[in-house]
């Protein structure tokens, strides 16, 4: 429970969750959910996605991806700018991606404290190894090849106002981030290369007093106790 709780501490939680063993023990049967998919060619993901408005009593997840299982076709010089903030993740033999869970990060293995500036291209290429950027920026360049090239994403992602990209080159597979959601609009991301695993929660399951009861934080809920449902889906 001690780990749990300074992890909320360290976001500055509006409500503080409780701290007890019991509201940390659940019983609840997750149950995997089905997720709609929609297969589209490279370049053409305008003609099926047409907006992200969900009507009530619509499903809240939908996946888009390539059909074919084709393989992205990007240009790699578009990444070479040495612009993209990341933190220095320590060597494979002197961390283990084992310690994270769903409701604390891995701090073993990311150092939060040593920030660098890097090279996109050489991330992705792996010249650069060990390297995590979270919340960071892609330049201009980057981003408009990304968002009207690689996938002509029917709208608009400024690079200059929001901190939006996620790059690395991890050796291992490490739980990132603990479970939280975007209590203030609906979410999206798009992946262009690489593999990472999302585990996803309803609206009403992240919030409700029988679910993860979400509490407040800038920008941010987290959960406040452990779901007491008798079953819940996970996406």
């Amino acid at each position: 429970v001690e780990p749990i709780y300074d992890q909320y501490s360290n976001h500055m939680h509006v409500v503080k969750p409780p701290a007890s063993f019991e509201d940390w023990r659940s019983k609840t049967d997750f149950i995997p959910a089905q997720i709609g998919m929609t297969y589209y060619e490279q370049g053409k993901l305008h003609e099926v996605l047409k907006g992200w408005h969900i009507k009530k009593g619509e499903p809240g997840f939908h996946v888009y991806r390539l059909k074919d299982n084709e393989d992205v076709k990007m240009d790699m010089s578009f990444f070479d700018d040495k612009s993209v903030r990341v933190f220095d993740v320590k060597d494979q033999d002197n961390c283990t991606a084992l310690t994270g869970t769903v409701l604390r990060n891995d701090n073993n293995c990311v150092n939060r404290y040593k920030v660098r500036i890097s090279n996109g291209r050489d991330i992705l290429d792996g010249t650069e190894r060990n390297a995590y950027g979270s919340f960071t920026a892609f330049s201009e360049k980057t981003m408009d090849y990304l968002t009207k090239e690689v996938v002509e994403y029917p709208g608009t992602i400024d690079a200059s106002m929001v901190e939006n990209a996620f790059i690395s080159n991890l050796h291992q597979s490490t739980i990132t981030a603990q479970l939280h959601n975007n209590p203030i609009s609906m979410s999206m991301a798009i992946q262009y290369i690489g593999k990472k695993t999302w585990l996803c929660f309803s609206a009403e399951d992240m919030t409700d007093r029988d679910g993860w009861a979400t509490v407040p934080a800038p920008a941010a809920g987290f959960p406040s106790r452990a779901p007491k449902k008798d079953k819940m889906k996970y996406y």
